[in-house]
Formats: C-alpha cells, structure tokens, sequence
C-alpha cells in the first residue's frame, strides 16, 4: 500500500514538473505586438519625457568600432533598435533576415541598431558578429537605454522609430522572415511627401 502511494505521488510530481516545464518554454517563446498606447503607459519613464510620449527618447552608444551613435544623428531615417542577446535562439533565428533587409533599404533611410544585452560580453559579442556577418551597427546595450525603451523583459525586443522620430511599434519576439522589411517600407516615405 505504501509502495502504491509513493509511486501515485511520484508520477504525479513528475506530471506537474512536466507541464510547469511546458508552460514556462511556451511563455519564453511567446511573440506579442505591443500597441503604441501601451508602449507610453509600460515605460516607467514615460511620464519623465517631453508632452509628446509618442518621441523615442534620444540616447548615444558607441557601437563595437568606437564610433559614436546617436538617435538624433539619424532623425529622418526609419531606426529599428534590436534588443538582443548572444545566447537568445530566437534572436539567431531572426538575424539573416534583418542583415538582408538592412542591405536591402539601408540606401533608402533606414538603419538598424543592434543593442546586445542580456550578460552578453563584449568579446562574445565581436565573435558573434563575424560569425552571423551582421552589417549593421551593433553596440553593447546599456542599463539608461533599457530604461528609456523598457522594461526590456525579453528577447528580441524591436522597437521601429518613424521618419519623424516616433516610436511606430515595439514588439517583444522574433520577426518571421519577411516581416521586418513589410513592417518598415511603409515607413520609409512617411513624412517624405511620397
């Protein structure tokens, strides 16, 4: 009998185990589409920005050949900011697509920031970026601009700036192929007159 109860309460801790398991993998590789809205009202530093919430907040890095960017040198381009990290499978997973999307629409305005997080190291970084032929900027991420875009919960992390230097979408996730370039061409005229 007590043979009996001990392999009834085994089996069950091990069910339990399992589906808390599979519920904490779906919840990790979840994608969700953040409404602008609820970008301003997630940010806890929205209220500490100018009337106009909608303004992606201005910041400067140095990305990994020491030069310096800023988002208020890129004013007029369409910026995609990549929250990501070098041990992140989905952020692997979306990389050949935004490297061929950049080299797609770089000559049209737009730019990509790559913003490695996550505990990831500079020399992990180098290495991972000759390793993916990333040709966009990548800079490490720091703890000001995770604030001022965040909470950054997750990766990948994407927030898309318009023309006009508005936050246009942030979406926590991985981009399908093909879903970076459809997202941000619309944008490349916004403000342009086109």
């Amino acid at each position: 009998m007590k043979r009996t109860v001990l392999s009834i309460f085994i089996v069950s801790l091990c069910v339990v185990v399992v589906v808390v398991r599979a519920g904490t993998l779906l919840q990790k590789n979840r994608t969700v589409s953040v409404p602008l809205s609820e970008v301003a009202q997630a940010s806890s530093t929205a209220a500490a920005r100018s009337a106009d919430s909608k303004q992606a907040p201005d910041f400067s890095v140095q990305d990994l050949h020491g030069k310096t960017i800023s988002l208020s040198s890129l004013k007029g381009k369409v910026v995609v900011l990549n929250f990501w990290a070098t041990w992140c499978p989905p952020c692997k997973a979306e990389l050949p697509d935004f490297v061929a999307t950049y080299n797609k629409l770089k000559e049209k305005g737009f730019v990509i920031i790559g913003l490695t997080g996550g505990g990831s190291s500079l020399a992990e970084t180098e290495s991972f970026v000759r390793s993916y032929a990333i040709t966009y900027p990548i800079a490490l991420s720091t703890s000001q601009i995770e604030r001022l875009y965040g909470p950054i919960r997750g990766f990948p992390t994407t927030v898309i700036i318009d023309t006009k230097g508005a936050i246009a979408m942030k979406k926590v996730g991985m981009f399908r192929e093909g879903e970076l370039e459809k997202t941000v061409t619309p944008l490349l005229s916004y403000g342009k007159g086109k």
